[in-house]
Order: structure tokens, then C-alpha cells, then sequence
């Protein structure tokens, strides 16, 4: 007689979960993410159950939050958490995991509870990947748009997730659980510093900067406890006694260290992580004691937290890490400008594929992660075909489109969570930060105050596309809006269009400006590079204009080199001029004076360096002739094909920096050059000059050497 499967079926077991009130959500076999568009919004019956589990192996998943009556789960995800967990956390008769990680998820009730994530701030900014996966310490897991693989299940490494527990979950109080939840996570991250050798010097820090703070004995008690079990420290007996000599010193009003011993100890960060997640104030000066007696007099000590200069000098200093290198921030904020239609969107777009791929953008590293990318204008097929020019494929980058949700924020914190991205891409930010006037400045900083807050949260970096205003301006001036756009953010990517090209620059907070840099798009693939910083680019260009300037036999003033090629700046002229010399592409007869000035001619004994006057878009041989009228005009009248062809051709280039003086303009800001054959300077845009227009004349008709 063949003996039957007692094993339940997906089924049997999405049927349990909504007996119990719980909406189960369908997801693929050995995977914990749905593979179902809009299961967030999935409410399913009895009825449609069989629909989405037909018996095939399959993974089972709950919805967290209110559709499953404030079903909350804690996460153990270190192996300290789970060691130690049951220190903190209240005792319920819901507990689940595998055979790995056991107990490692304990399911609450609880109302108006907040998802969070604890992470180890040294393991998130790891260079090494697999580092930078461990860094979750525990999360607190609830609120509309999460879900959790449920019993019945197979996690991706093969085993099975069973009940170790399945009785109802407890009621508890949302702040009570929270609370439970910080503990455990400092626990932890104390835990990775509690070195042999100096466990008593520690154990006193920790003790005082927790008793100081408001916590009770019996806390602090078994908070150390924890923190021994979990770093493997075998005499936790001889730090208890610590607890109450402390306690009765502080009493007394006398002096104890506290968190910024603990700091010195081991790190600045982690103290300062423990106190965010105990939301604990900035601890005081270790060598002071607020005692009681302190609290009550009104002539009692300041509560400024003072540090001396030479205090404040020997902090080390703090270690950013970076998205992109020297430009993103891990855990910043970035605003990318331009005029409508000048490519914002495609530079983004690129930018996530170098990120998901590791690879260098704009000369520059980055750090492999998903993208999240909010595409909240354009149509979803326009994306579609960018991204499959590009070559681009893969599960890295996930895309949004259509309508912003309501509560976005609260939405998009939940998503960073749940796919572990490293940067977020909002186009445009207009359609997140719902605002009614973004030229008021109090109204954009407390619009651009939760956008920070997620970021500095998750430790994402988010990108944000934004208009600039009429005008033509530079910088944070650019912007649409209140100069509280600039001020909120840690850079200001730029993109500019420079006549037929475009030019990307960036200004940072942290890391090194970008310098204003010439970009191509490559019209059949959409992909963008960079051409080099516009200055190198303008002068190579110049030096092809020049050269294509003189015919072969002829021989010319620099006066009149200056007649026939185009430029807003003489001075970059004279420069490119010099360059062609050096190089010895043109050669020079004359002594350099007013009656004998220096002639330039082609030195056809040295075309072999021609190479060095290509530019992208152009190509010169020895014996093309001078541009003519005609040729300028037809030249000026061709339109591109693409929007960005020509990315690579700039003409009549602003904001140039001279390459020999560091004046700047009082107007524009731009650097002054010295006008050839004197020390006067004027700005190459022409809106300050040390010359009357009559000496200038006499100045232009002068050859003077170079």
C-alpha cells in the first residue's frame, strides 16, 4: 500500500495563513522576492488561492503591516543577533527560520509601527561585496510593501524554512519593540570592539555612558551580559560589579567617563550609530558627571557640549565612501540640472549602468549596486528602447514608471530596503517633493528634509533631476528655484549645452569638483563618454582651425591668424598658436617685433604629427585648403541627426580658465587673461577690460611675439 505525503502543499499552507488573518503572497522556489507586478496591492480570497499556488514547489510569503492585522517581523540577520536575541526581545510563540540561522524570526503584533534596518555602519562602506551583504545587523520588519517568506518555504541556499514556534504572535507596543530592537543592534555592533586586553577599560566607558543617559540598572545590567555572550567574553561576572560603582558615583555627583571614553576606546562611528539607534543625545564630556544634584540647581553646569580646539584637532578625520568616486557620497544627495532637454535623463541612465556593472564613468570608479529608478515622465517604451540601445540588461536596475505613489518617500524607503540598492534616481524630482512654491527657501529646506533623512538612513546615495530656471547662470544659481536647493544638497551635477556640444561639471560638499567636461553620445548604442575637460578640448579644436587656416605655401601674422579663426578669447588663439609651434606642426620666420613680426607657416617637414590635431568630427590632411565663407555658412546651417551629436564640437566656449593668471573678472567670475604685447587683462567674455577701446585697436594691429 503506498504510503501518503503528510508534507503540507504550498496551498495547504497559503490556506493556514489566511485562516489566521494573514495575506500570503505566491513567490517563485527558493526566492524571496514576488515575481508578480503589483503584489503589493494582491488581496487574495479562499477562491483565489488554487490561481496562484498550484502545486508546484513553490515559496510562500506574508504581507507585513496592517493587511496581516500589524503582523511584524524581527529579523535576525547576524549571528550575534540571533545568539543573542533572546537578551532583548519580549518572548512570543511565533518563531520561524532554518536550519542555519534557527529562531532567527520572531513574529509581534503591533500597531504604527516603522520599518527599520540596523546596519553595521564599517561593513556598509566596505570595498569587498560579500562584507558589504553582512552588514545587516537585524530589521524591524512592518508597515504596507513588505513581506517576509514565510514556513513551508525553501531559502535560496537549499534549506527549508519550518516553524520552530507556531503558536499566535505577541501584542506588544510599537516604541516598546523598537526599543527591544536598538538594544539588540548596539549590542551587536559593541560586541565586534569588546577586545581581550581592554574589556575593563570598555566595560566602565559603556557602563557610564548608558547610566548617564537615562538607563536603568537592571538595563545596563543585562545589556553588558549581551555584549559578553555575543563577543565570546567568558567572565562576564567581573564586569557586573562595575554597573553599581558607577551608578553609586552618579549619584553622588562624582566623576565617571561615559560614550566619548568609549569613542576614544574604539571609534568615533560607533558611538555615534549606538546613540542614534538608543536616540540618546550627543554624550558630554567623559571627565563630568551629571549627577542628580546637578539636574536640580538652575546655577548648575552648561549643557553645551564643549570640545577644545586641540580636543576637536585630534578626532581622526571622517572616511567618506563613495558611490562614484570623489563625486557621489554614500548616503547623499544630488541634484542634476539643466535646461529641458539637454539630457539629464541619459546621463543617468548611463550612470546606473557603469554602477550595476562596476565600471568607470566619466573617468571615474564607482562601487557595483543595484539602482532604483524612478522614470516618472517619460513613457516607459522610450525607456525601454534607451536602455536596449545601450546594450543594458540584467536584474540590477529596477525601474518605476507612471504615477508617483502616495506617501512616495515612506514607499521608496521601504523599496531600498527591500532590493539593497546603493543609488536611487529620481526623474524628475518635481513629481516626489509635491511643494507649492519651490521659490520659497523655508518651504523647499523642509520639502528637502526627508529626502536627506532617507538617504543619510539607507545609506543610499540619491540622484534627483531638476529644471534650471531662464537665463543663462552658472552653479547653484541654475537652479529652478530657491537657492535651498543648492544649499541642501552634497553635489550639483551641471549639465550644459555649449552651442553644437554639451558639457557635464559637478560641485561638491564632499570629494573633487568634476571640471567642466566635454561629453559624446554614440548615436546608435546611447552610450555617453567623455571627450576630456573643455578647456583641452577648445584648444585642440583651435589648433585644428588654425592649422586649416593657412595654405601650404602661405606665411601669416598672428594678427591675421586671428581675423580668420572664430573664438570669443583672443587669448586661447595665442595659445593653441604657440602649442602648433611647439609641436612643430607651424614653423615661424621674423624677430617678433612691430616692424618685423613673427610669420607662421606649415612646417611640411613634420606632417607625420598631424595626429595630434584630430578632434572627434573632424579629420585634416596636409593639403586641405582655408575655410571659406561658404563652407562657414554650410557648416553653421547643418542640423544633427541626434539631439546629442555634436557633443564633441564646442564653439565659442564659455567660462574658459586662462591658463596663465588667476584674476577673476568682478562681473562673471571668470579668470582674466593678459591681452598679447602688455600686462592689461580683460575678461573673454568682454564685460570688464583695463583697455579704452581706442588703445585697443592699436593693441590688435600690433604683432607681438609669443
Amino acid at each position: 500500500m503506498e504510503q501518503k505525503n503528510n508534507t503540507p502543499t504550498a496551498l495547504d499552507s497559503a490556506k493556514d495563513i489566511l485562516r489566521r488573518g494573514w495575506q500570503p503572497i505566491p513567490i517563485p522556489h527558493r526566492s524571496k522576492n514576488p515575481n508578480l507586478s503589483g503584489w503589493q496591492k494582491l488581496n487574495l480570497t479562499e477562491n483565489d488561492l488554487p490561481n496562484h499556488f498550484n502545486g508546484k514547489p513553490q515559496n510562500i510569503g506574508v504581507h507585513l503591516g496592517a493587511k496581516s492585522k500589524g503582523l511584524t517581523d524581527i529579523d535576525l540577520d547576524s549571528p550575534e543577533a540571533v545568539k543573542i536575541a533572546d537578551y532583548f526581545l519580549p518572548e512570543t510563540e511565533a518563531v520561524f527560520g532554518r536550519i542555519s540561522k534557527p529562531r532567527s524570526h520572531r513574529l509581534y503584533y503591533c500597531t504604527d509601527g516603522k520599518f527599520e534596518k540596523f546596519n553595521n555602519p564599517f561593513l556598509t562602506v566596505s570595498k569587498d561585496e560579500s562584507d558589504r551583504k553582512k552588514a545587516c545587523i537585524v530589521e524591524m520588519r512592518t508597515g504596507n510593501g513588505l513581506q517576509t517568506v514565510f514556513p513551508d518555504s525553501t531559502h535560496e541556499s537549499g534549506e527549508s524554512v519550518s516553524w520552530q514556534s507556531d503558536g499566535e504572535p505577541l501584542q506588544v507596543d510599537a516604541r516598546d519593540l523598537r526599543r527591544a530592537v536598538a538594544l539588540l543592534a548596539s549590542a551587536c555592533l559593541i560586541s565586534a570592539f569588546w577586545r581581550n586586553g581592554m574589556r575593563n577599560e570598555l566595560n566602565l566607558a559603556l557602563c557610564g555612558g548608558l547610566l548617564r543617559n537615562g538607563f536603568d540598572v537592571p538595563t545596563v545590567r543585562n545589556f553588558i551580559k549581551a555584549v559578553c555572550c555575543a563577543s565570546g567574553d567568558e567572565e562576564p561576572q567581573k564586569r557586573l560589579p562595575a554597573i553599581e560603582a558607577t551608578a553609586q558615583k552618579l549619584e553622588l555627583g562624582e566623576k565617571v567617563c561615559g560614550f566619548p571614553k568609549l569613542a576614544e576606546l574604539t571609534d568615533k562611528k560607533l558611538v555615534e550609530t549606538v546613540c542614534k539607534w538608543l536616540e540618546i543625545r550627543k554624550p558630554g564630556n567623559d571627565t563630568e558627571s551629571e549627577s542628580n544634584a546637578e539636574k536640580t540647581q538652575p546655577n548648575g553646569k552648561s549643557t553645551f557640549n564643549f570640545a577644545t580646539l586641540d580636543e576637536l584637532l585630534s578626532e581622526p578625520e571622517e572616511q567618506h565612501a563613495y558611490i562614484w568616486e570623489n563625486t557621489l557620497i554614500s548616503g547623499g544627495l544630488t541634484i542634476c540640472s539643466a535646461k529641458p532637454k539637454v539630457g539629464k535623463s541619459t546621463v543617468a541612465r548611463n550612470l546606473a549602468v557603469a554602477i550595476t556593472q562596476g565600471e568607470t564613468f566619466l573617468g571615474r570608479e564607482t562601487l557595483k549596486g543595484k539602482v532604483i529608478y524612478l522614470c516618472l515622465e517619460e513613457k516607459r517604451s522610450e525607456i525601454a528602447k534607451h536602455f536596449r540601445s545601450m546594450g543594458a540588461s540584467g536584474q540590477d536596475i529596477l525601474i518605476h514608471t507612471g504615477a508617483t505613489p502616495e506617501n512616495a518617500l515612506r514607499a521608496l524607503e521601504i523599496a531600498i530596503a527591500e532590493i539593497e540598492s546603493v543609488l536611487v534616481i529620481i526623474d524628475p524630482l518635481a513629481r516626489v517633493l509635491r511643494v507649492n512654491d519651490f521659490n520659497d527657501y523655508g518651504t523647499m529646506s523642509r520639502g528637502l528634509e526627508p529626502f536627506i533623512d532617507v538617504a543619510r538612513k539607507t545609506n543610499v546615495h540619491i540622484l534627483a533631476l531638476h529644471h534650471e530656471g531662464k537665463g543663462e547662470r552658472d552653479g547653484g544659481d541654475a537652479l529652478l528655484g530657491s537657492t535651498a536647493l543648492f544649499g541642501a544638497v552634497d553635489c550639483h551635477l551641471q549639465l550644459r549645452k555649449r552651442n553644437n556640444g554639451r558639457t557635464v561639471s559637478t560641485t561638491q560638499r564632499y570629494g573633487v569638483d568634476l571640471p567642466e567636461t566635454v561629453i559624446d553620445l554614440d548615436k546608435e548604442t546611447g552610450v555617453i563618454s567623455d571627450k576630456g575637460d573643455l578647456q583641452t578640448f577648445v584648444l585642440a579644436e583651435k589648433k585644428a582651425e588654425i592649422f586649416n587656416s593657412i595654405t601650404d605655401t602661405e606665411k601669416v601674422t598672428e594678427a591675421e591668424i586671428k581675423e580668420r579663426v572664430d573664438g570669443n578669447s583672443k587669448g586661447i588663439i595665442s595659445k593653441a598658436l604657440r602649442l602648433l609651434f611647439d609641436e612643430k606642426l607651424l614653423a615661424r620666420e621674423g624677430d617678433g617685433k612691430r616692424n618685423s613680426p613673427f610669420l607662421y607657416f606649415k612646417n611640411l617637414e613634420n606632417l607625420e604629427n598631424l595626429e595630434n590635431l584630430e578632434t572627434p568630427g573632424n579629420e585634416f590632411t596636409k593639403n586641405e585648403k582655408p575655410r571659406n565663407e561658404a563652407d562657414k555658412q554650410r557648416a553653421e546651417s547643418e542640423e544633427s541627426v541626434s539631439r546629442f551629436v555634436g557633443f564633441a564640437n564646442s564653439k565659442n566656449p564659455e567660462n574658459l580658465e586662462n591658463l596663465e593668471t588667476k584674476n577673476n573678472c568682478s562681473k562673471c567670475d571668470l579668470q582674466l587673461e593678459v591681452l598679447p604685447g602688455s600686462n592689461d587683462l580683460f575678461c573673454p567674455l568682454g564685460c570688464e577690460s583695463q583697455l579704452a577701446n581706442t588703445e585697443k585697436e592699436q593693441r590688435n594691429n600690433q604683432n607681438v611675439a609669443i
